[in-house]
């Protein structure tokens, strides 16, 4: 995190499962906090050990913060007791912040797609046997071919009107002839017509993904500062069919954000081309999908054809 912070790019792992909220961490911030992170205790209780901590989004005193659902309580553990004291609450004066956000925040039905992307997801310090493995993954899956592998997603289905999803393990296994039809798939979540799959595709919500993946493209060409190894990006866009139907082409709304800095390090001067190279095969299946749902259908012009003959 400290690093996508140094680089001005956002970051957080989010893990193998799409259930959860999706966050990020972004620059670091002189801000009066939004959020008073206060530890868990009851009034006049010693602190235990372990330090149990809730992030309430409060300006609060410590022993008015809200325990509503969603309050976060990692457990910190230090390896030695804390003073048996309250510290000063943070609320009181501004001080460094890395901000959170969550990225599914104004979104009804939000779609969500991990896409891993690079040839190599190992950083230099890894141990020879993870570097086997590392490797032993991308040349069984896309990632060799194509620079990036579907790594999980959730859509809403509105036939169903539920959630589909698919694992890691699912976007390992896919083939490349498979990739495309998998994007479809995610990519027609609200549609309300027919395209070439069983739920149309969302053309401006395509065209809006291509349209950062290319300001994204153009960044990392220029960059040579960065090897994001097993970094991802993360995809987001409304499923919602009311609001989908609502939106005009200018207004859909999506999120494309980098994520998982753990192994990013300095390049020494060299472009990331594993990273860059996904990216770029990305957007030209986009692009294909988008020319494949503007294209008349086979049958569409084979009867056109007949009808001019006649």
């Amino acid at each position: 995190a400290a690093v996508g912070a140094e680089a001005g790019v956002v970051a957080r792992s989010v893990g193998s499962g799409l259930g959860l909220p999706f966050a990020q961490v972004g620059p670091v911030q002189d801000v009066a906090p939004a959020f008073a992170l206060t530890p868990a205790l009851a009034p006049g209780q010693a602190p235990p050990g372990p330090w149990l901590v809730s992030l309430a989004a409060s300006r609060k005193a410590p022993s008015q913060a809200p325990s509503a659902p969603g309050t976060l309580r990692p457990c910190l553990s230090t390896g030695a007791a804390p003073a048996a004291r309250t510290p000063a609450p943070l609320w009181r004066e501004p001080r460094r912040h890395l901000v959170l956000e969550d990225l599914s925040a104004g979104f009804r039905r939000p779609c969500i797609l991990d896409v891993k992307l690079g040839t190599r997801h190992y950083d230099d310090s890894a141990p020879p046997h993870k570097r086997r493995s590392q490797a032993a993954k991308a040349a069984a899956s896309t990632s060799a071919a194509l620079g990036f592998r579907l790594s999980g997603m959730q859509w809403f289905s509105r036939a169903s009107a539920s959630y589909m999803f698919r694992d890691k393990y699912h976007g390992r296994a896919l083939a490349l002839e498979d990739v495309p039809g998998e994007l479809r798939e995610f990519l027609g979540a609200g549609s309300g017509r027919r395209g070439r799959s069983a739920a149309g595709l969302r053309v401006a919500v395509v065209e809006r993904l291509v349209a950062r993946l290319r300001e994204l493209e153009a960044a990392l060409a220029a960059q040579n500062a960065w090897m994001f190894y097993s970094s991802s990006l993360l995809l987001v866009y409304e499923g919602d069919p009311e609001r989908a139907c609502a939106a005009h082409r200018a207004e859909e709304r999506v999120e494309v954000r980098m994520i998982d800095f753990a192994h990013t390090q300095g390049s020494e001067g060299a472009r990331d081309e594993g990273y860059l190279m996904g990216v770029r095969n990305l957007v030209g299946m986009l692009e294909g999908l988008l020319h494949e749902e503007q294209s008349p259908a086979p049958q569409e012009s084979a009867g056109h054809a007949g009808g001019a003959a006649s």
